[in-house]
């Protein structure tokens, strides 16, 4: 062997420390990315909310008790049971029923008839079914009987801002002015008799004068015909007794002699009326019995060229009120036949019929701000 040669082992040696040294020069791999972390799923939606069901229509009424002691004011769905609101000590058949602009009170007052009676009334909490009387005894009439020659208080309602207010009248046979607590006022020439009215507000308890007009009674009752401008502020008054103002509009001659030709008995005495009302017209007779106004059958309700006979809706005999309001017709017969009827236009069938009821209103919707 060359001494100078290598031993193949050695060779072998150092051929794998170089391999090594150079595997250790070579600059290592970067590290991997790191993963990103996994994104979470966005959380559903929740739910919409159903949105609230639509209002039921109501009816409001004044029924007297079994024993007659007693006047109930009942509030009752369409379709449903009816509930007590407020029961007092009064007769139905004398009350009236109305309610603040939002709904959430009601006024009940009940007017004399006779000597020893006084007038009445209550403020009512519709939702807590619980009522107070108001004392009217501080206004002029307040301890009346409503005789001749004093006043005496006619109508008690809610303002637009929702405090009680008390129309008071006076009838007088003075030939000049009336006099009235201390001061003249000069009554307007004109036929009819003499009188004043007055209108009175609730303020912390005491009834403040905030009106007061001199003016000449025929045989509609002034309140009816807004003879004081504070009567323009008050709520609906729905009363147990037939109405002393009319309705609607008196039909033209043409629609007149159709509509006798339509209802051929309903000729004679009165006249025909027409109401608009949701997509239609109701026609009724009219006529005055003395002093007093009647509306009475023959009913029709129009629609394009349509008309629909409703005399099954009330007895032929009955004196009517009516009522437009929330698409619906609400038809009231009056003393012996005392009822309340609604009907409904669009489909044309009665919806409800209670019987031995006064003063029927559909209650009202709340009046939004």
């Amino acid at each position: 062997m060359h001494r100078f040669r290598t031993p193949s082992a050695l060779l072998a040696a150092v051929a794998l420390l170089g391999c090594q040294s150079r595997k250790e020069e070579k600059p290592a791999a970067p590290p991997a990315p790191a993963t990103a972390p996994r994104a979470e799923a966005a959380p559903a939606p929740p739910p919409k909310p159903a949105p609230p069901a639509e209002a039921q229509p109501e009816l409001s009424y004044l029924k007297p008790t079994e024993d007659g002691e007693h006047c109930e004011w009942m509030r009752q769905p369409l379709k449903g049971t009816a509930t007590r609101v407020f029961r007092f000590k009064a007769w139905c058949d004398r009350s009236t029923v109305s309610w603040s602009p939002d709904g959430g009170q009601g006024l009940v007052f009940t007017w004399p008839s006779g000597e020893g009676e006084v007038p009445q009334a209550w403020r009512v909490e519709v939702d807590a079914k619980s009522g107070q009387p108001l004392d009217l005894k501080s206004l002029p009439g307040g301890t009346s009987a409503g005789n001749p020659n004093e006043p005496y208080v006619s109508r008690v309602a809610f303002d637009a801002q929702g405090r009680p207010v008390a129309i008071v009248l006076l009838a007088s046979e003075a030939k000049g002015p009336i006099t009235f607590q201390g001061e003249s006022f000069p009554v307007p020439k004109g036929q009819g008799v003499p009188g004043l009215a007055m209108a009175y507000r609730l303020v912390d308890g005491d009834w403040k004068r905030i009106e007061a007009k001199a003016t000449r009674f025929e045989e509609d009752t002034p309140s009816e015909h807004g003879l004081l401008d504070a009567e323009a502020t008050l709520t609906p008054t729905w009363v147990a007794s037939p109405p002393t103002r009319l309705p609607g509009a008196k039909a033209a001659p043409a629609l007149a002699k159709e509509l006798d030709a339509q209802e051929p008995g309903a000729a004679g005495a009165g006249w025909w009326m027409e109401l608009p009302g949701p997509g239609g017209t109701l026609y009724f007779r009219a006529r005055r019995e003395g002093p007093q106004l009647v509306l009475s059958q023959p009913l029709l309700w129009a629609r394009g060229d349509q008309r629909v006979s409703l005399k099954d809706l009330t007895p032929p005999d009955a004196y009517l009120g009516f009522q437009l309001d929330q698409g619906l017709l609400l038809v009231t017969s009056y003393g012996g036949f005392a009822a309340a009827t609604v009907w409904d236009p669009k489909t044309q069938q009665r919806v409800v019929s209670i019987p031995d009821v006064y003063a029927p209103a559909l209650w009202p919707v709340p009046r939004t701000p």
